[in-house]
C-alpha cells in the first residue's frame, strides 16, 4: 500500500501558508512512519505540486524556455516524464512540449511555437511513470496541483515580428519587401518603424498578402531623410508595438546619388550643377567629377560640404574639351558613391544660344528667324530644331529640322503663328538635347478671318474675327468701310482669346452693297491680314432673327415661317431659303415677303435623310444679313406604312409578342450605326421593342414585345437624338 501525501488547500485559512503546509507535511510524515513502522508492504510519497510560472508571455513563434516553481518534483531516473500542455480559451487549439525536472522545486519546458494563433491559453502539467501511466492529478483533474490558482493558471501568447526579406536599402527607399510575422490577424493595422541611435525614425504602414504559410505582410520601405543609418525595426499592431525576433532586426540605410535637374551644360563656361541625393552626411567632403567616354578628358569640381541629406553641389570650371555626352561621377573620401541608378548619369555639352533676327515678324504665315550664337555644328548629319514660345501662354510652334548656317548661325523657317502678340523667346535643340540660352523677338498680332462675311445696314450683328496675337488685356474694335468717308465702328471690346474677337457689326450708312472690313487696336492701329489691309463684307438692308418651326419630315411640304426686319415687299424682290448640309444644298421655291418682318417658305424633301442641316436666306441669289450665328434644322424620318407577318395589308400583332412589324417611310439611317426602337401605345402603358438597324432608307423591321393591350394601338419609331 502506498500513502499519499498531498497538501490539501481546499480548506484554507488566513495566515501564513507556509506554516499551514508545514503543520500538514509534518502530520503526514508522522502518520506514515507508524503505517510503516507497524504494516508489511506500506510506502510512503510526497506528491508534487507547481504554485506559479514564468515568463507568462511569450512569442507565437518564439520558443523561449518556460521555468515552473512547485516542489517534490522527481527526478529524470525517477522514471517520471513532465509535460506543458497549453490550451487557447478562445478556440480550444492545443500545443505541447516536454518538460524536465531541474531539481525538486523546478520543471523547464520550451513554449511552443503556435504560429498564427495569440491570446490567453491554460497552461497545465502532466506528469507519467511506469506504473501509473499518465497521471492528471491536480484539484481540477486538468494537470499537476497548482496551489496558487487551482489548476487554472493561464499565459500570454503575443503576435511577433521576425523579420524583412532585405537588411539595407537606399534612404530613398520605394523597394518592395516582405514583412515576416506570426499572430497578426486580417484586418488589424500594422505599422513599421525604423529608428536610429539619435532616436530619429520614419515609418509605413503594411499590407497583407496572401502566402501559402501564411504571416506574410508586403511593406513598402520609407525613405530615410537623414544621414544613412543603421537601424532597428519595430513592428506595431493596432498601435501596440509587438515582439520581434532575437535580438531584434537591423536594418541598413545607405547613401546614394539620384541625378541632377541639369543635364545641358554649355561649353567654355564655369557652371553648378545641383545633384539630388539622399543619406548624405554633412560632416564629410565631396568631389564631382566629368569623364569622358570617347577618350580621357576629365574635370573635378572643387571639394564641398553639404549642408542637406538630400543634395549636393558641385561647381566647375568650363569644359573645353569638346561638346558631348559625359559621365557625371561623386566621390567620399575617394570612393565612388553609388548611384541610385546602374545607368550612368550624362552631362550634355552643347553650343549657346545668343541673340535672333529680325526683330518682329507678323504672326501668320511662314517667316525666317535667323538665330545668333557659338558652338553650332555646321557638319554634315547635324541637324537642328528652333521652337518659339509665348510666356506665360505656353504656346509654342516649331520648325522642320534643318542644318546649321554656320559655327555662328541657324536659319529657322518657322510656321505661322497663332499665339499672342508681343515678345517671345526662340530656342534651339540639336536632336532631344536642349541648346542653352534663348534670344526673343517680336510677333504683331494679325487678322486671319471674319464670320459672317454678311452683315446688315442696321448693325448689331454677332461677328467671330479670327485672328492671332490678339492681346487679351486690350481693347479691340470691328470696322466698316476702312478709309472711306462713311467708316463706321463698333464699341470696344475685348478679345475672347489670343485668337478670336467677339463684336457687334457697326450700322453702315455707306454704298452697298460690298464694304471693307478690319480691325483696330486700342492705339486706332489696324491690324494686317495675310495679303492685304482688311476683308470685303456683304451688307445688305435686311436680316433675319429667327424660324419656325426647326424640326422638318424628310417628306418635305412643311410651311417654315421667317421673322426678321428690312424684308422688301413686292417690286419683284423675291427670297429662298436654303438647307445645306456639308457641300450639298436644296432650295425652296422663290417667295416674296409677306411684310417687312416675315416671309413663308415651303420646305423641300431633304436629300440628306434624318438629320442637322444649316439654314440661311438669300435675296435674289445672295446670302442676307442673320442676328444668330447659325441656325439648324432637323430632318427626322417620316413613316407612311405599317404592316405584320399576321396581316400584309395592316399591322396585326399578338399579345404573346413576337410578330415581325414592317415600317415603311422615309429617311431612315441605313448606313451608320443608328438604332430605331418601335414602341406600342394603349392609353397610359406602353411596350417597346428591341432596337433595330434600318434595312435600308425606305423599311426597318421590329419585332413586337409581349403586352397586355387589350384592343388597337397606336405605334411610334423613336431614335436616339430624334
Amino acid at each position: 500500500m502506498r500513502v499519499l501525501c498531498i497538501p490539501s488547500y481546499h480548506h484554507r485559512v488566513k495566515g501564513p501558508s507556509i506554516f499551514k503546509h508545514a503543520f500538514f507535511m509534518y502530520t503526514c510524515a508522522v502518520t506514515c512512519y507508524f503505517l510503516v513502522a507497524f504494516s508489511v508492504g506500506v510506502s510512503c510519497q510526497f506528491i508534487e505540486h507547481w504554485n506559479v510560472a514564468s515568463p507568462t508571455e511569450f512569442g507565437s513563434a518564439l520558443p523561449q524556455p518556460l521555468v515552473i516553481h512547485g516542489e517534490f518534483f522527481q527526478s529524470p531516473d525517477s522514471g517520471t516524464d513532465y509535460q506543458c500542455f497549453f490550451e487557447f480559451q478562445q478556440n480550444g487549439e492545443q500545443f505541447q512540449s516536454n518538460a524536465s525536472s531541474v531539481d525538486s522545486t523546478k520543471l523547464q519546458c520550451q513554449s511552443p511555437d503556435t504560429g498564427d494563433t495569440v491570446g490567453q491559453a491554460q497552461l497545465l502539467v502532466l506528469a507519467s511513470n511506469d506504473m501509473f501511466g499518465t497521471a492528471v492529478m491536480n484539484f481540477t483533474g486538468a494537470g499537476l496541483t497548482n496551489s496558487s490558482a487551482h489548476g487554472n493558471f493561464t499565459v500570454l501568447f503575443k503576435p511577433v515580428f521576425l523579420n524583412l526579406t532585405s537588411s539595407s536599402s537606399t534612404a530613398v527607399g520605394g523597394s518592395t519587401v516582405q514583412l515576416n510575422a506570426r499572430g497578426i490577424q486580417s484586418g488589424q493595422a500594422v505599422r513599421v518603424e525604423f529608428e536610429d541611435s539619435l532616436f530619429r525614425l520614419v515609418q509605413a504602414q503594411a499590407t497583407a498578402v496572401s502566402s501559402p504559410s501564411g504571416g506574410q505582410w508586403e511593406l513598402v520601405i520609407p525613405a530615410w531623410p537623414y544621414t544613412s543609418a543603421n537601424t532597428t525595426v519595430s513592428v506595431f499592431v493596432d498601435g501596440l508595438e509587438i515582439l520581434s525576433s532575437y535580438g531584434g532586426f537591423k536594418f541598413d540605410y545607405t547613401a546614394t546619388w539620384i541625378g541632377s535637374s541639369l543635364s545641358t551644360v554649355s561649353t567654355n563656361t564655369p557652371f553648378s550643377i545641383p545633384i539630388v541625393a539622399a543619406g548624405l552626411d554633412p560632416t564629410k567632403t565631396y568631389t564631382c567629377g566629368i569623364s569622358s567616354d570617347v577618350d580621357d578628358s576629365k574635370l573635378a569640381s572643387s571639394s564641398v560640404s553639404v549642408d542637406s541629406p538630400s543634395e549636393i553641389r558641385c561647381s566647375f570650371p568650363g569644359w573645353v574639351h569638346g561638346a558631348g555626352f559625359h559621365h557625371l561621377s561623386i566621390f567620399q573620401a575617394g570612393r565612388t558613391l553609388p548611384r541610385l541608378s546602374n545607368d550612368p548619369f550624362l552631362v550634355h555639352f552643347t553650343a549657346t544660344v545668343n541673340s535672333a533676327t529680325p526683330a518682329s515678324i507678323p504672326s501668320m504665315g511662314a517667316a525666317t528667324v535667323t538665330v545668333h550664337g557659338q558652338g553650332f555644328n555646321p557638319a554634315l548629319g547635324a541637324v537642328y530644331r528652333c521652337t518659339v514660345l509665348a510666356n506665360p501662354s505656353g504656346y509654342s510652334v516649331t520648325s522642320q529640322p534643318i542644318p546649321a548656317a554656320s559655327h555662328n548661325a541657324i536659319s529657322c523657317q518657322l510656321p505661322g503663328w497663332s499665339g499672342p502678340k508681343g515678345p517671345v523667346v526662340v530656342s534651339i535643340a540639336q536632336g532631344t538635347n536642349q541648346v542653352p540660352g534663348f534670344a526673343s523677338f517680336n510677333y504683331t498680332s494679325t487678322l486671319v478671318s471674319v464670320q459672317p462675311t454678311v452683315a446688315s445696314t442696321i448693325g448689331g450683328l454677332p461677328m467671330r474675327v479670327r485672328g492671332a496675337s490678339f492681346d487679351t488685356f486690350s481693347t479691340y474694335m470691328c470696322v466698316f468701310g476702312v478709309g472711306s468717308l462713311q467708316e463706321s465702328s463698333s464699341g470696344a471690346v475685348s478679345p475672347v482669346s489670343d485668337s478670336e474677337i467677339l463684336c457687334d457689326s457697326p450700322a453702315w450708312q455707306g454704298a452697298l452693297p460690298i464694304t471693307n472690313f478690319s480691325v483696330r487696336d486700342s492705339g486706332g492701329t489696324l491690324l494686317p491680314t495675310i495679303g492685304s489691309l482688311s476683308i470685303p463684307i456683304r451688307v445688305t438692308t435686311e436680316q433675319w432673327n429667327r424660324v419656325s418651326p426647326t424640326n422638318l419630315h424628310v417628306g418635305g411640304g412643311q410651311s417654315v415661317t421667317v421673322y426678321g426686319v428690312g424684308f422688301e415687299v413686292g417690286g419683284g424682290v423675291t427670297y429662298t431659303c436654303r438647307w445645306q448640309g456639308g457641300q450639298n444644298f436644296l432650295d425652296s421655291a422663290a417667295v416674296t415677303a409677306m411684310s417687312s418682318t416675315q416671309l413663308v417658305c415651303t420646305a423641300p424633301s431633304s436629300p440628306f435623310g434624318s438629320g442637322s442641316v444649316e439654314f440661311s436666306v438669300r435675296r435674289s441669289g445672295s446670302r442676307i444679313a442673320q442676328m444668330i450665328t447659325y441656325q439648324s434644322f432637323t430632318y427626322v424620318p417620316l413613316v407612311t406604312a405599317v404592316t405584320s407577318n399576321l396581316n400584309t395589308s395592316s399591322a396585326l400583332i399578338s399579345r404573346q409578342g413576337g410578330e415581325v412589324v414592317v415600317v415603311t417611310g422615309q429617311g431612315f439611317d441605313s448606313q451608320s450605326s443608328t438604332a430605331y426602337t418601335c414602341v406600342i401605345t394603349e392609353g397610359s402603358q406602353s411596350w417597346q421593342s428591341q432596337p433595330v438597324q434600318a434595312s435600308s432608307s425606305n423599311e426597318l423591321r421590329c419585332t413586337m414585345p409581349a403586352n397586355a393591350a387589350s384592343a388597337s394601338v397606336s405605334l411610334a419609331v423613336w431614335s436616339a437624338g430624334i
